[in-house]
């Protein structure tokens, strides 16, 4: 699985490492975007799993999914 996202910072908008969910000035392709929904059906999948997951790692997978159901929420889809 991914590293987790970093909190964004006052200028990570402007470093050339900018990732998708640390900072929002990104294009995304279709596949980028497909990408990110497909991780959302997996960290759902992790999630609903038996046994559950320890409640540090469901909190880790929620806000992971959170943080890209936002990013999805906010990018104007590939044509």
């Amino acid at each position: 699985m991914n590293e987790p996202a970093k909190e964004p910072s006052k200028d990570s908008e402007t470093t050339p490492q900018c990732q998708p969910l640390a900072c929002r000035n990104v294009a995304l392709t279709r596949e980028n975007t497909d990408a990110l929904r497909g991780e959302i059906e997996l960290v759902d999948q992790q999630l609903t799993r038996r046994p559950p997951l320890p409640p540090l790692l469901q909190n880790r997978l929620l806000r992971r999914k959170h943080q890209i159901e936002g990013l999805l929420a906010t990018t104007q889809e590939p044509s």
